[in-house]
């Protein structure tokens, strides 16, 4: 990371798919205004993704988005977890599903309030 990158623009989940190109396991928060699935979709992809979870989400990600990250990024047999702060439906699921390509993907959507997380040193 350079001296011109700042915490407040920085999104992690591209810069770690850009530079560990050998990843396959990967734990992060959501940063509001700066993670874009739609963006990540778009990067090229060496090694997918065996487990992704993405925690603290404040709001709802179009259901596209999800599914173009999932169908680029994540393993056939991969499992993808989405921790919300809001409640999300079982629509909201079933159409991430539907627009999956791999049907042996697994996928966790869950609501876990903000307190629920707490980040150590």
């Amino acid at each position: 990371m350079s001296d011109d990158d700042s915490s407040d623009t920085f999104d992690i989940l591209a810069y770690s798919l850009r530079k560990f190109t050998d990843l396959t396991t990967l734990t992060l928060p959501w940063q509001p205004n700066i993670t874009s699935l739609e963006k990540c979709s778009k990067l090229p992809c060496v090694e997918k993704l065996r487990h992704l979870t993405l925690m603290n989400i404040p709001a709802i990600i179009p259901p596209k988005d999800v599914a173009a990250f999932i169908n680029k990024h994540m393993a056939e047999d991969g499992y993808m977890c989405l921790s919300f702060l809001i409640v999300t439906t079982e629509t909201y699921y079933e159409k991430i599903k539907s627009l999956i390509y791999s049907k042996s993907l697994r996928l966790t959507i869950k609501h876990e309030p903000a307190e629920t997380f707490i980040l150590h040193p």
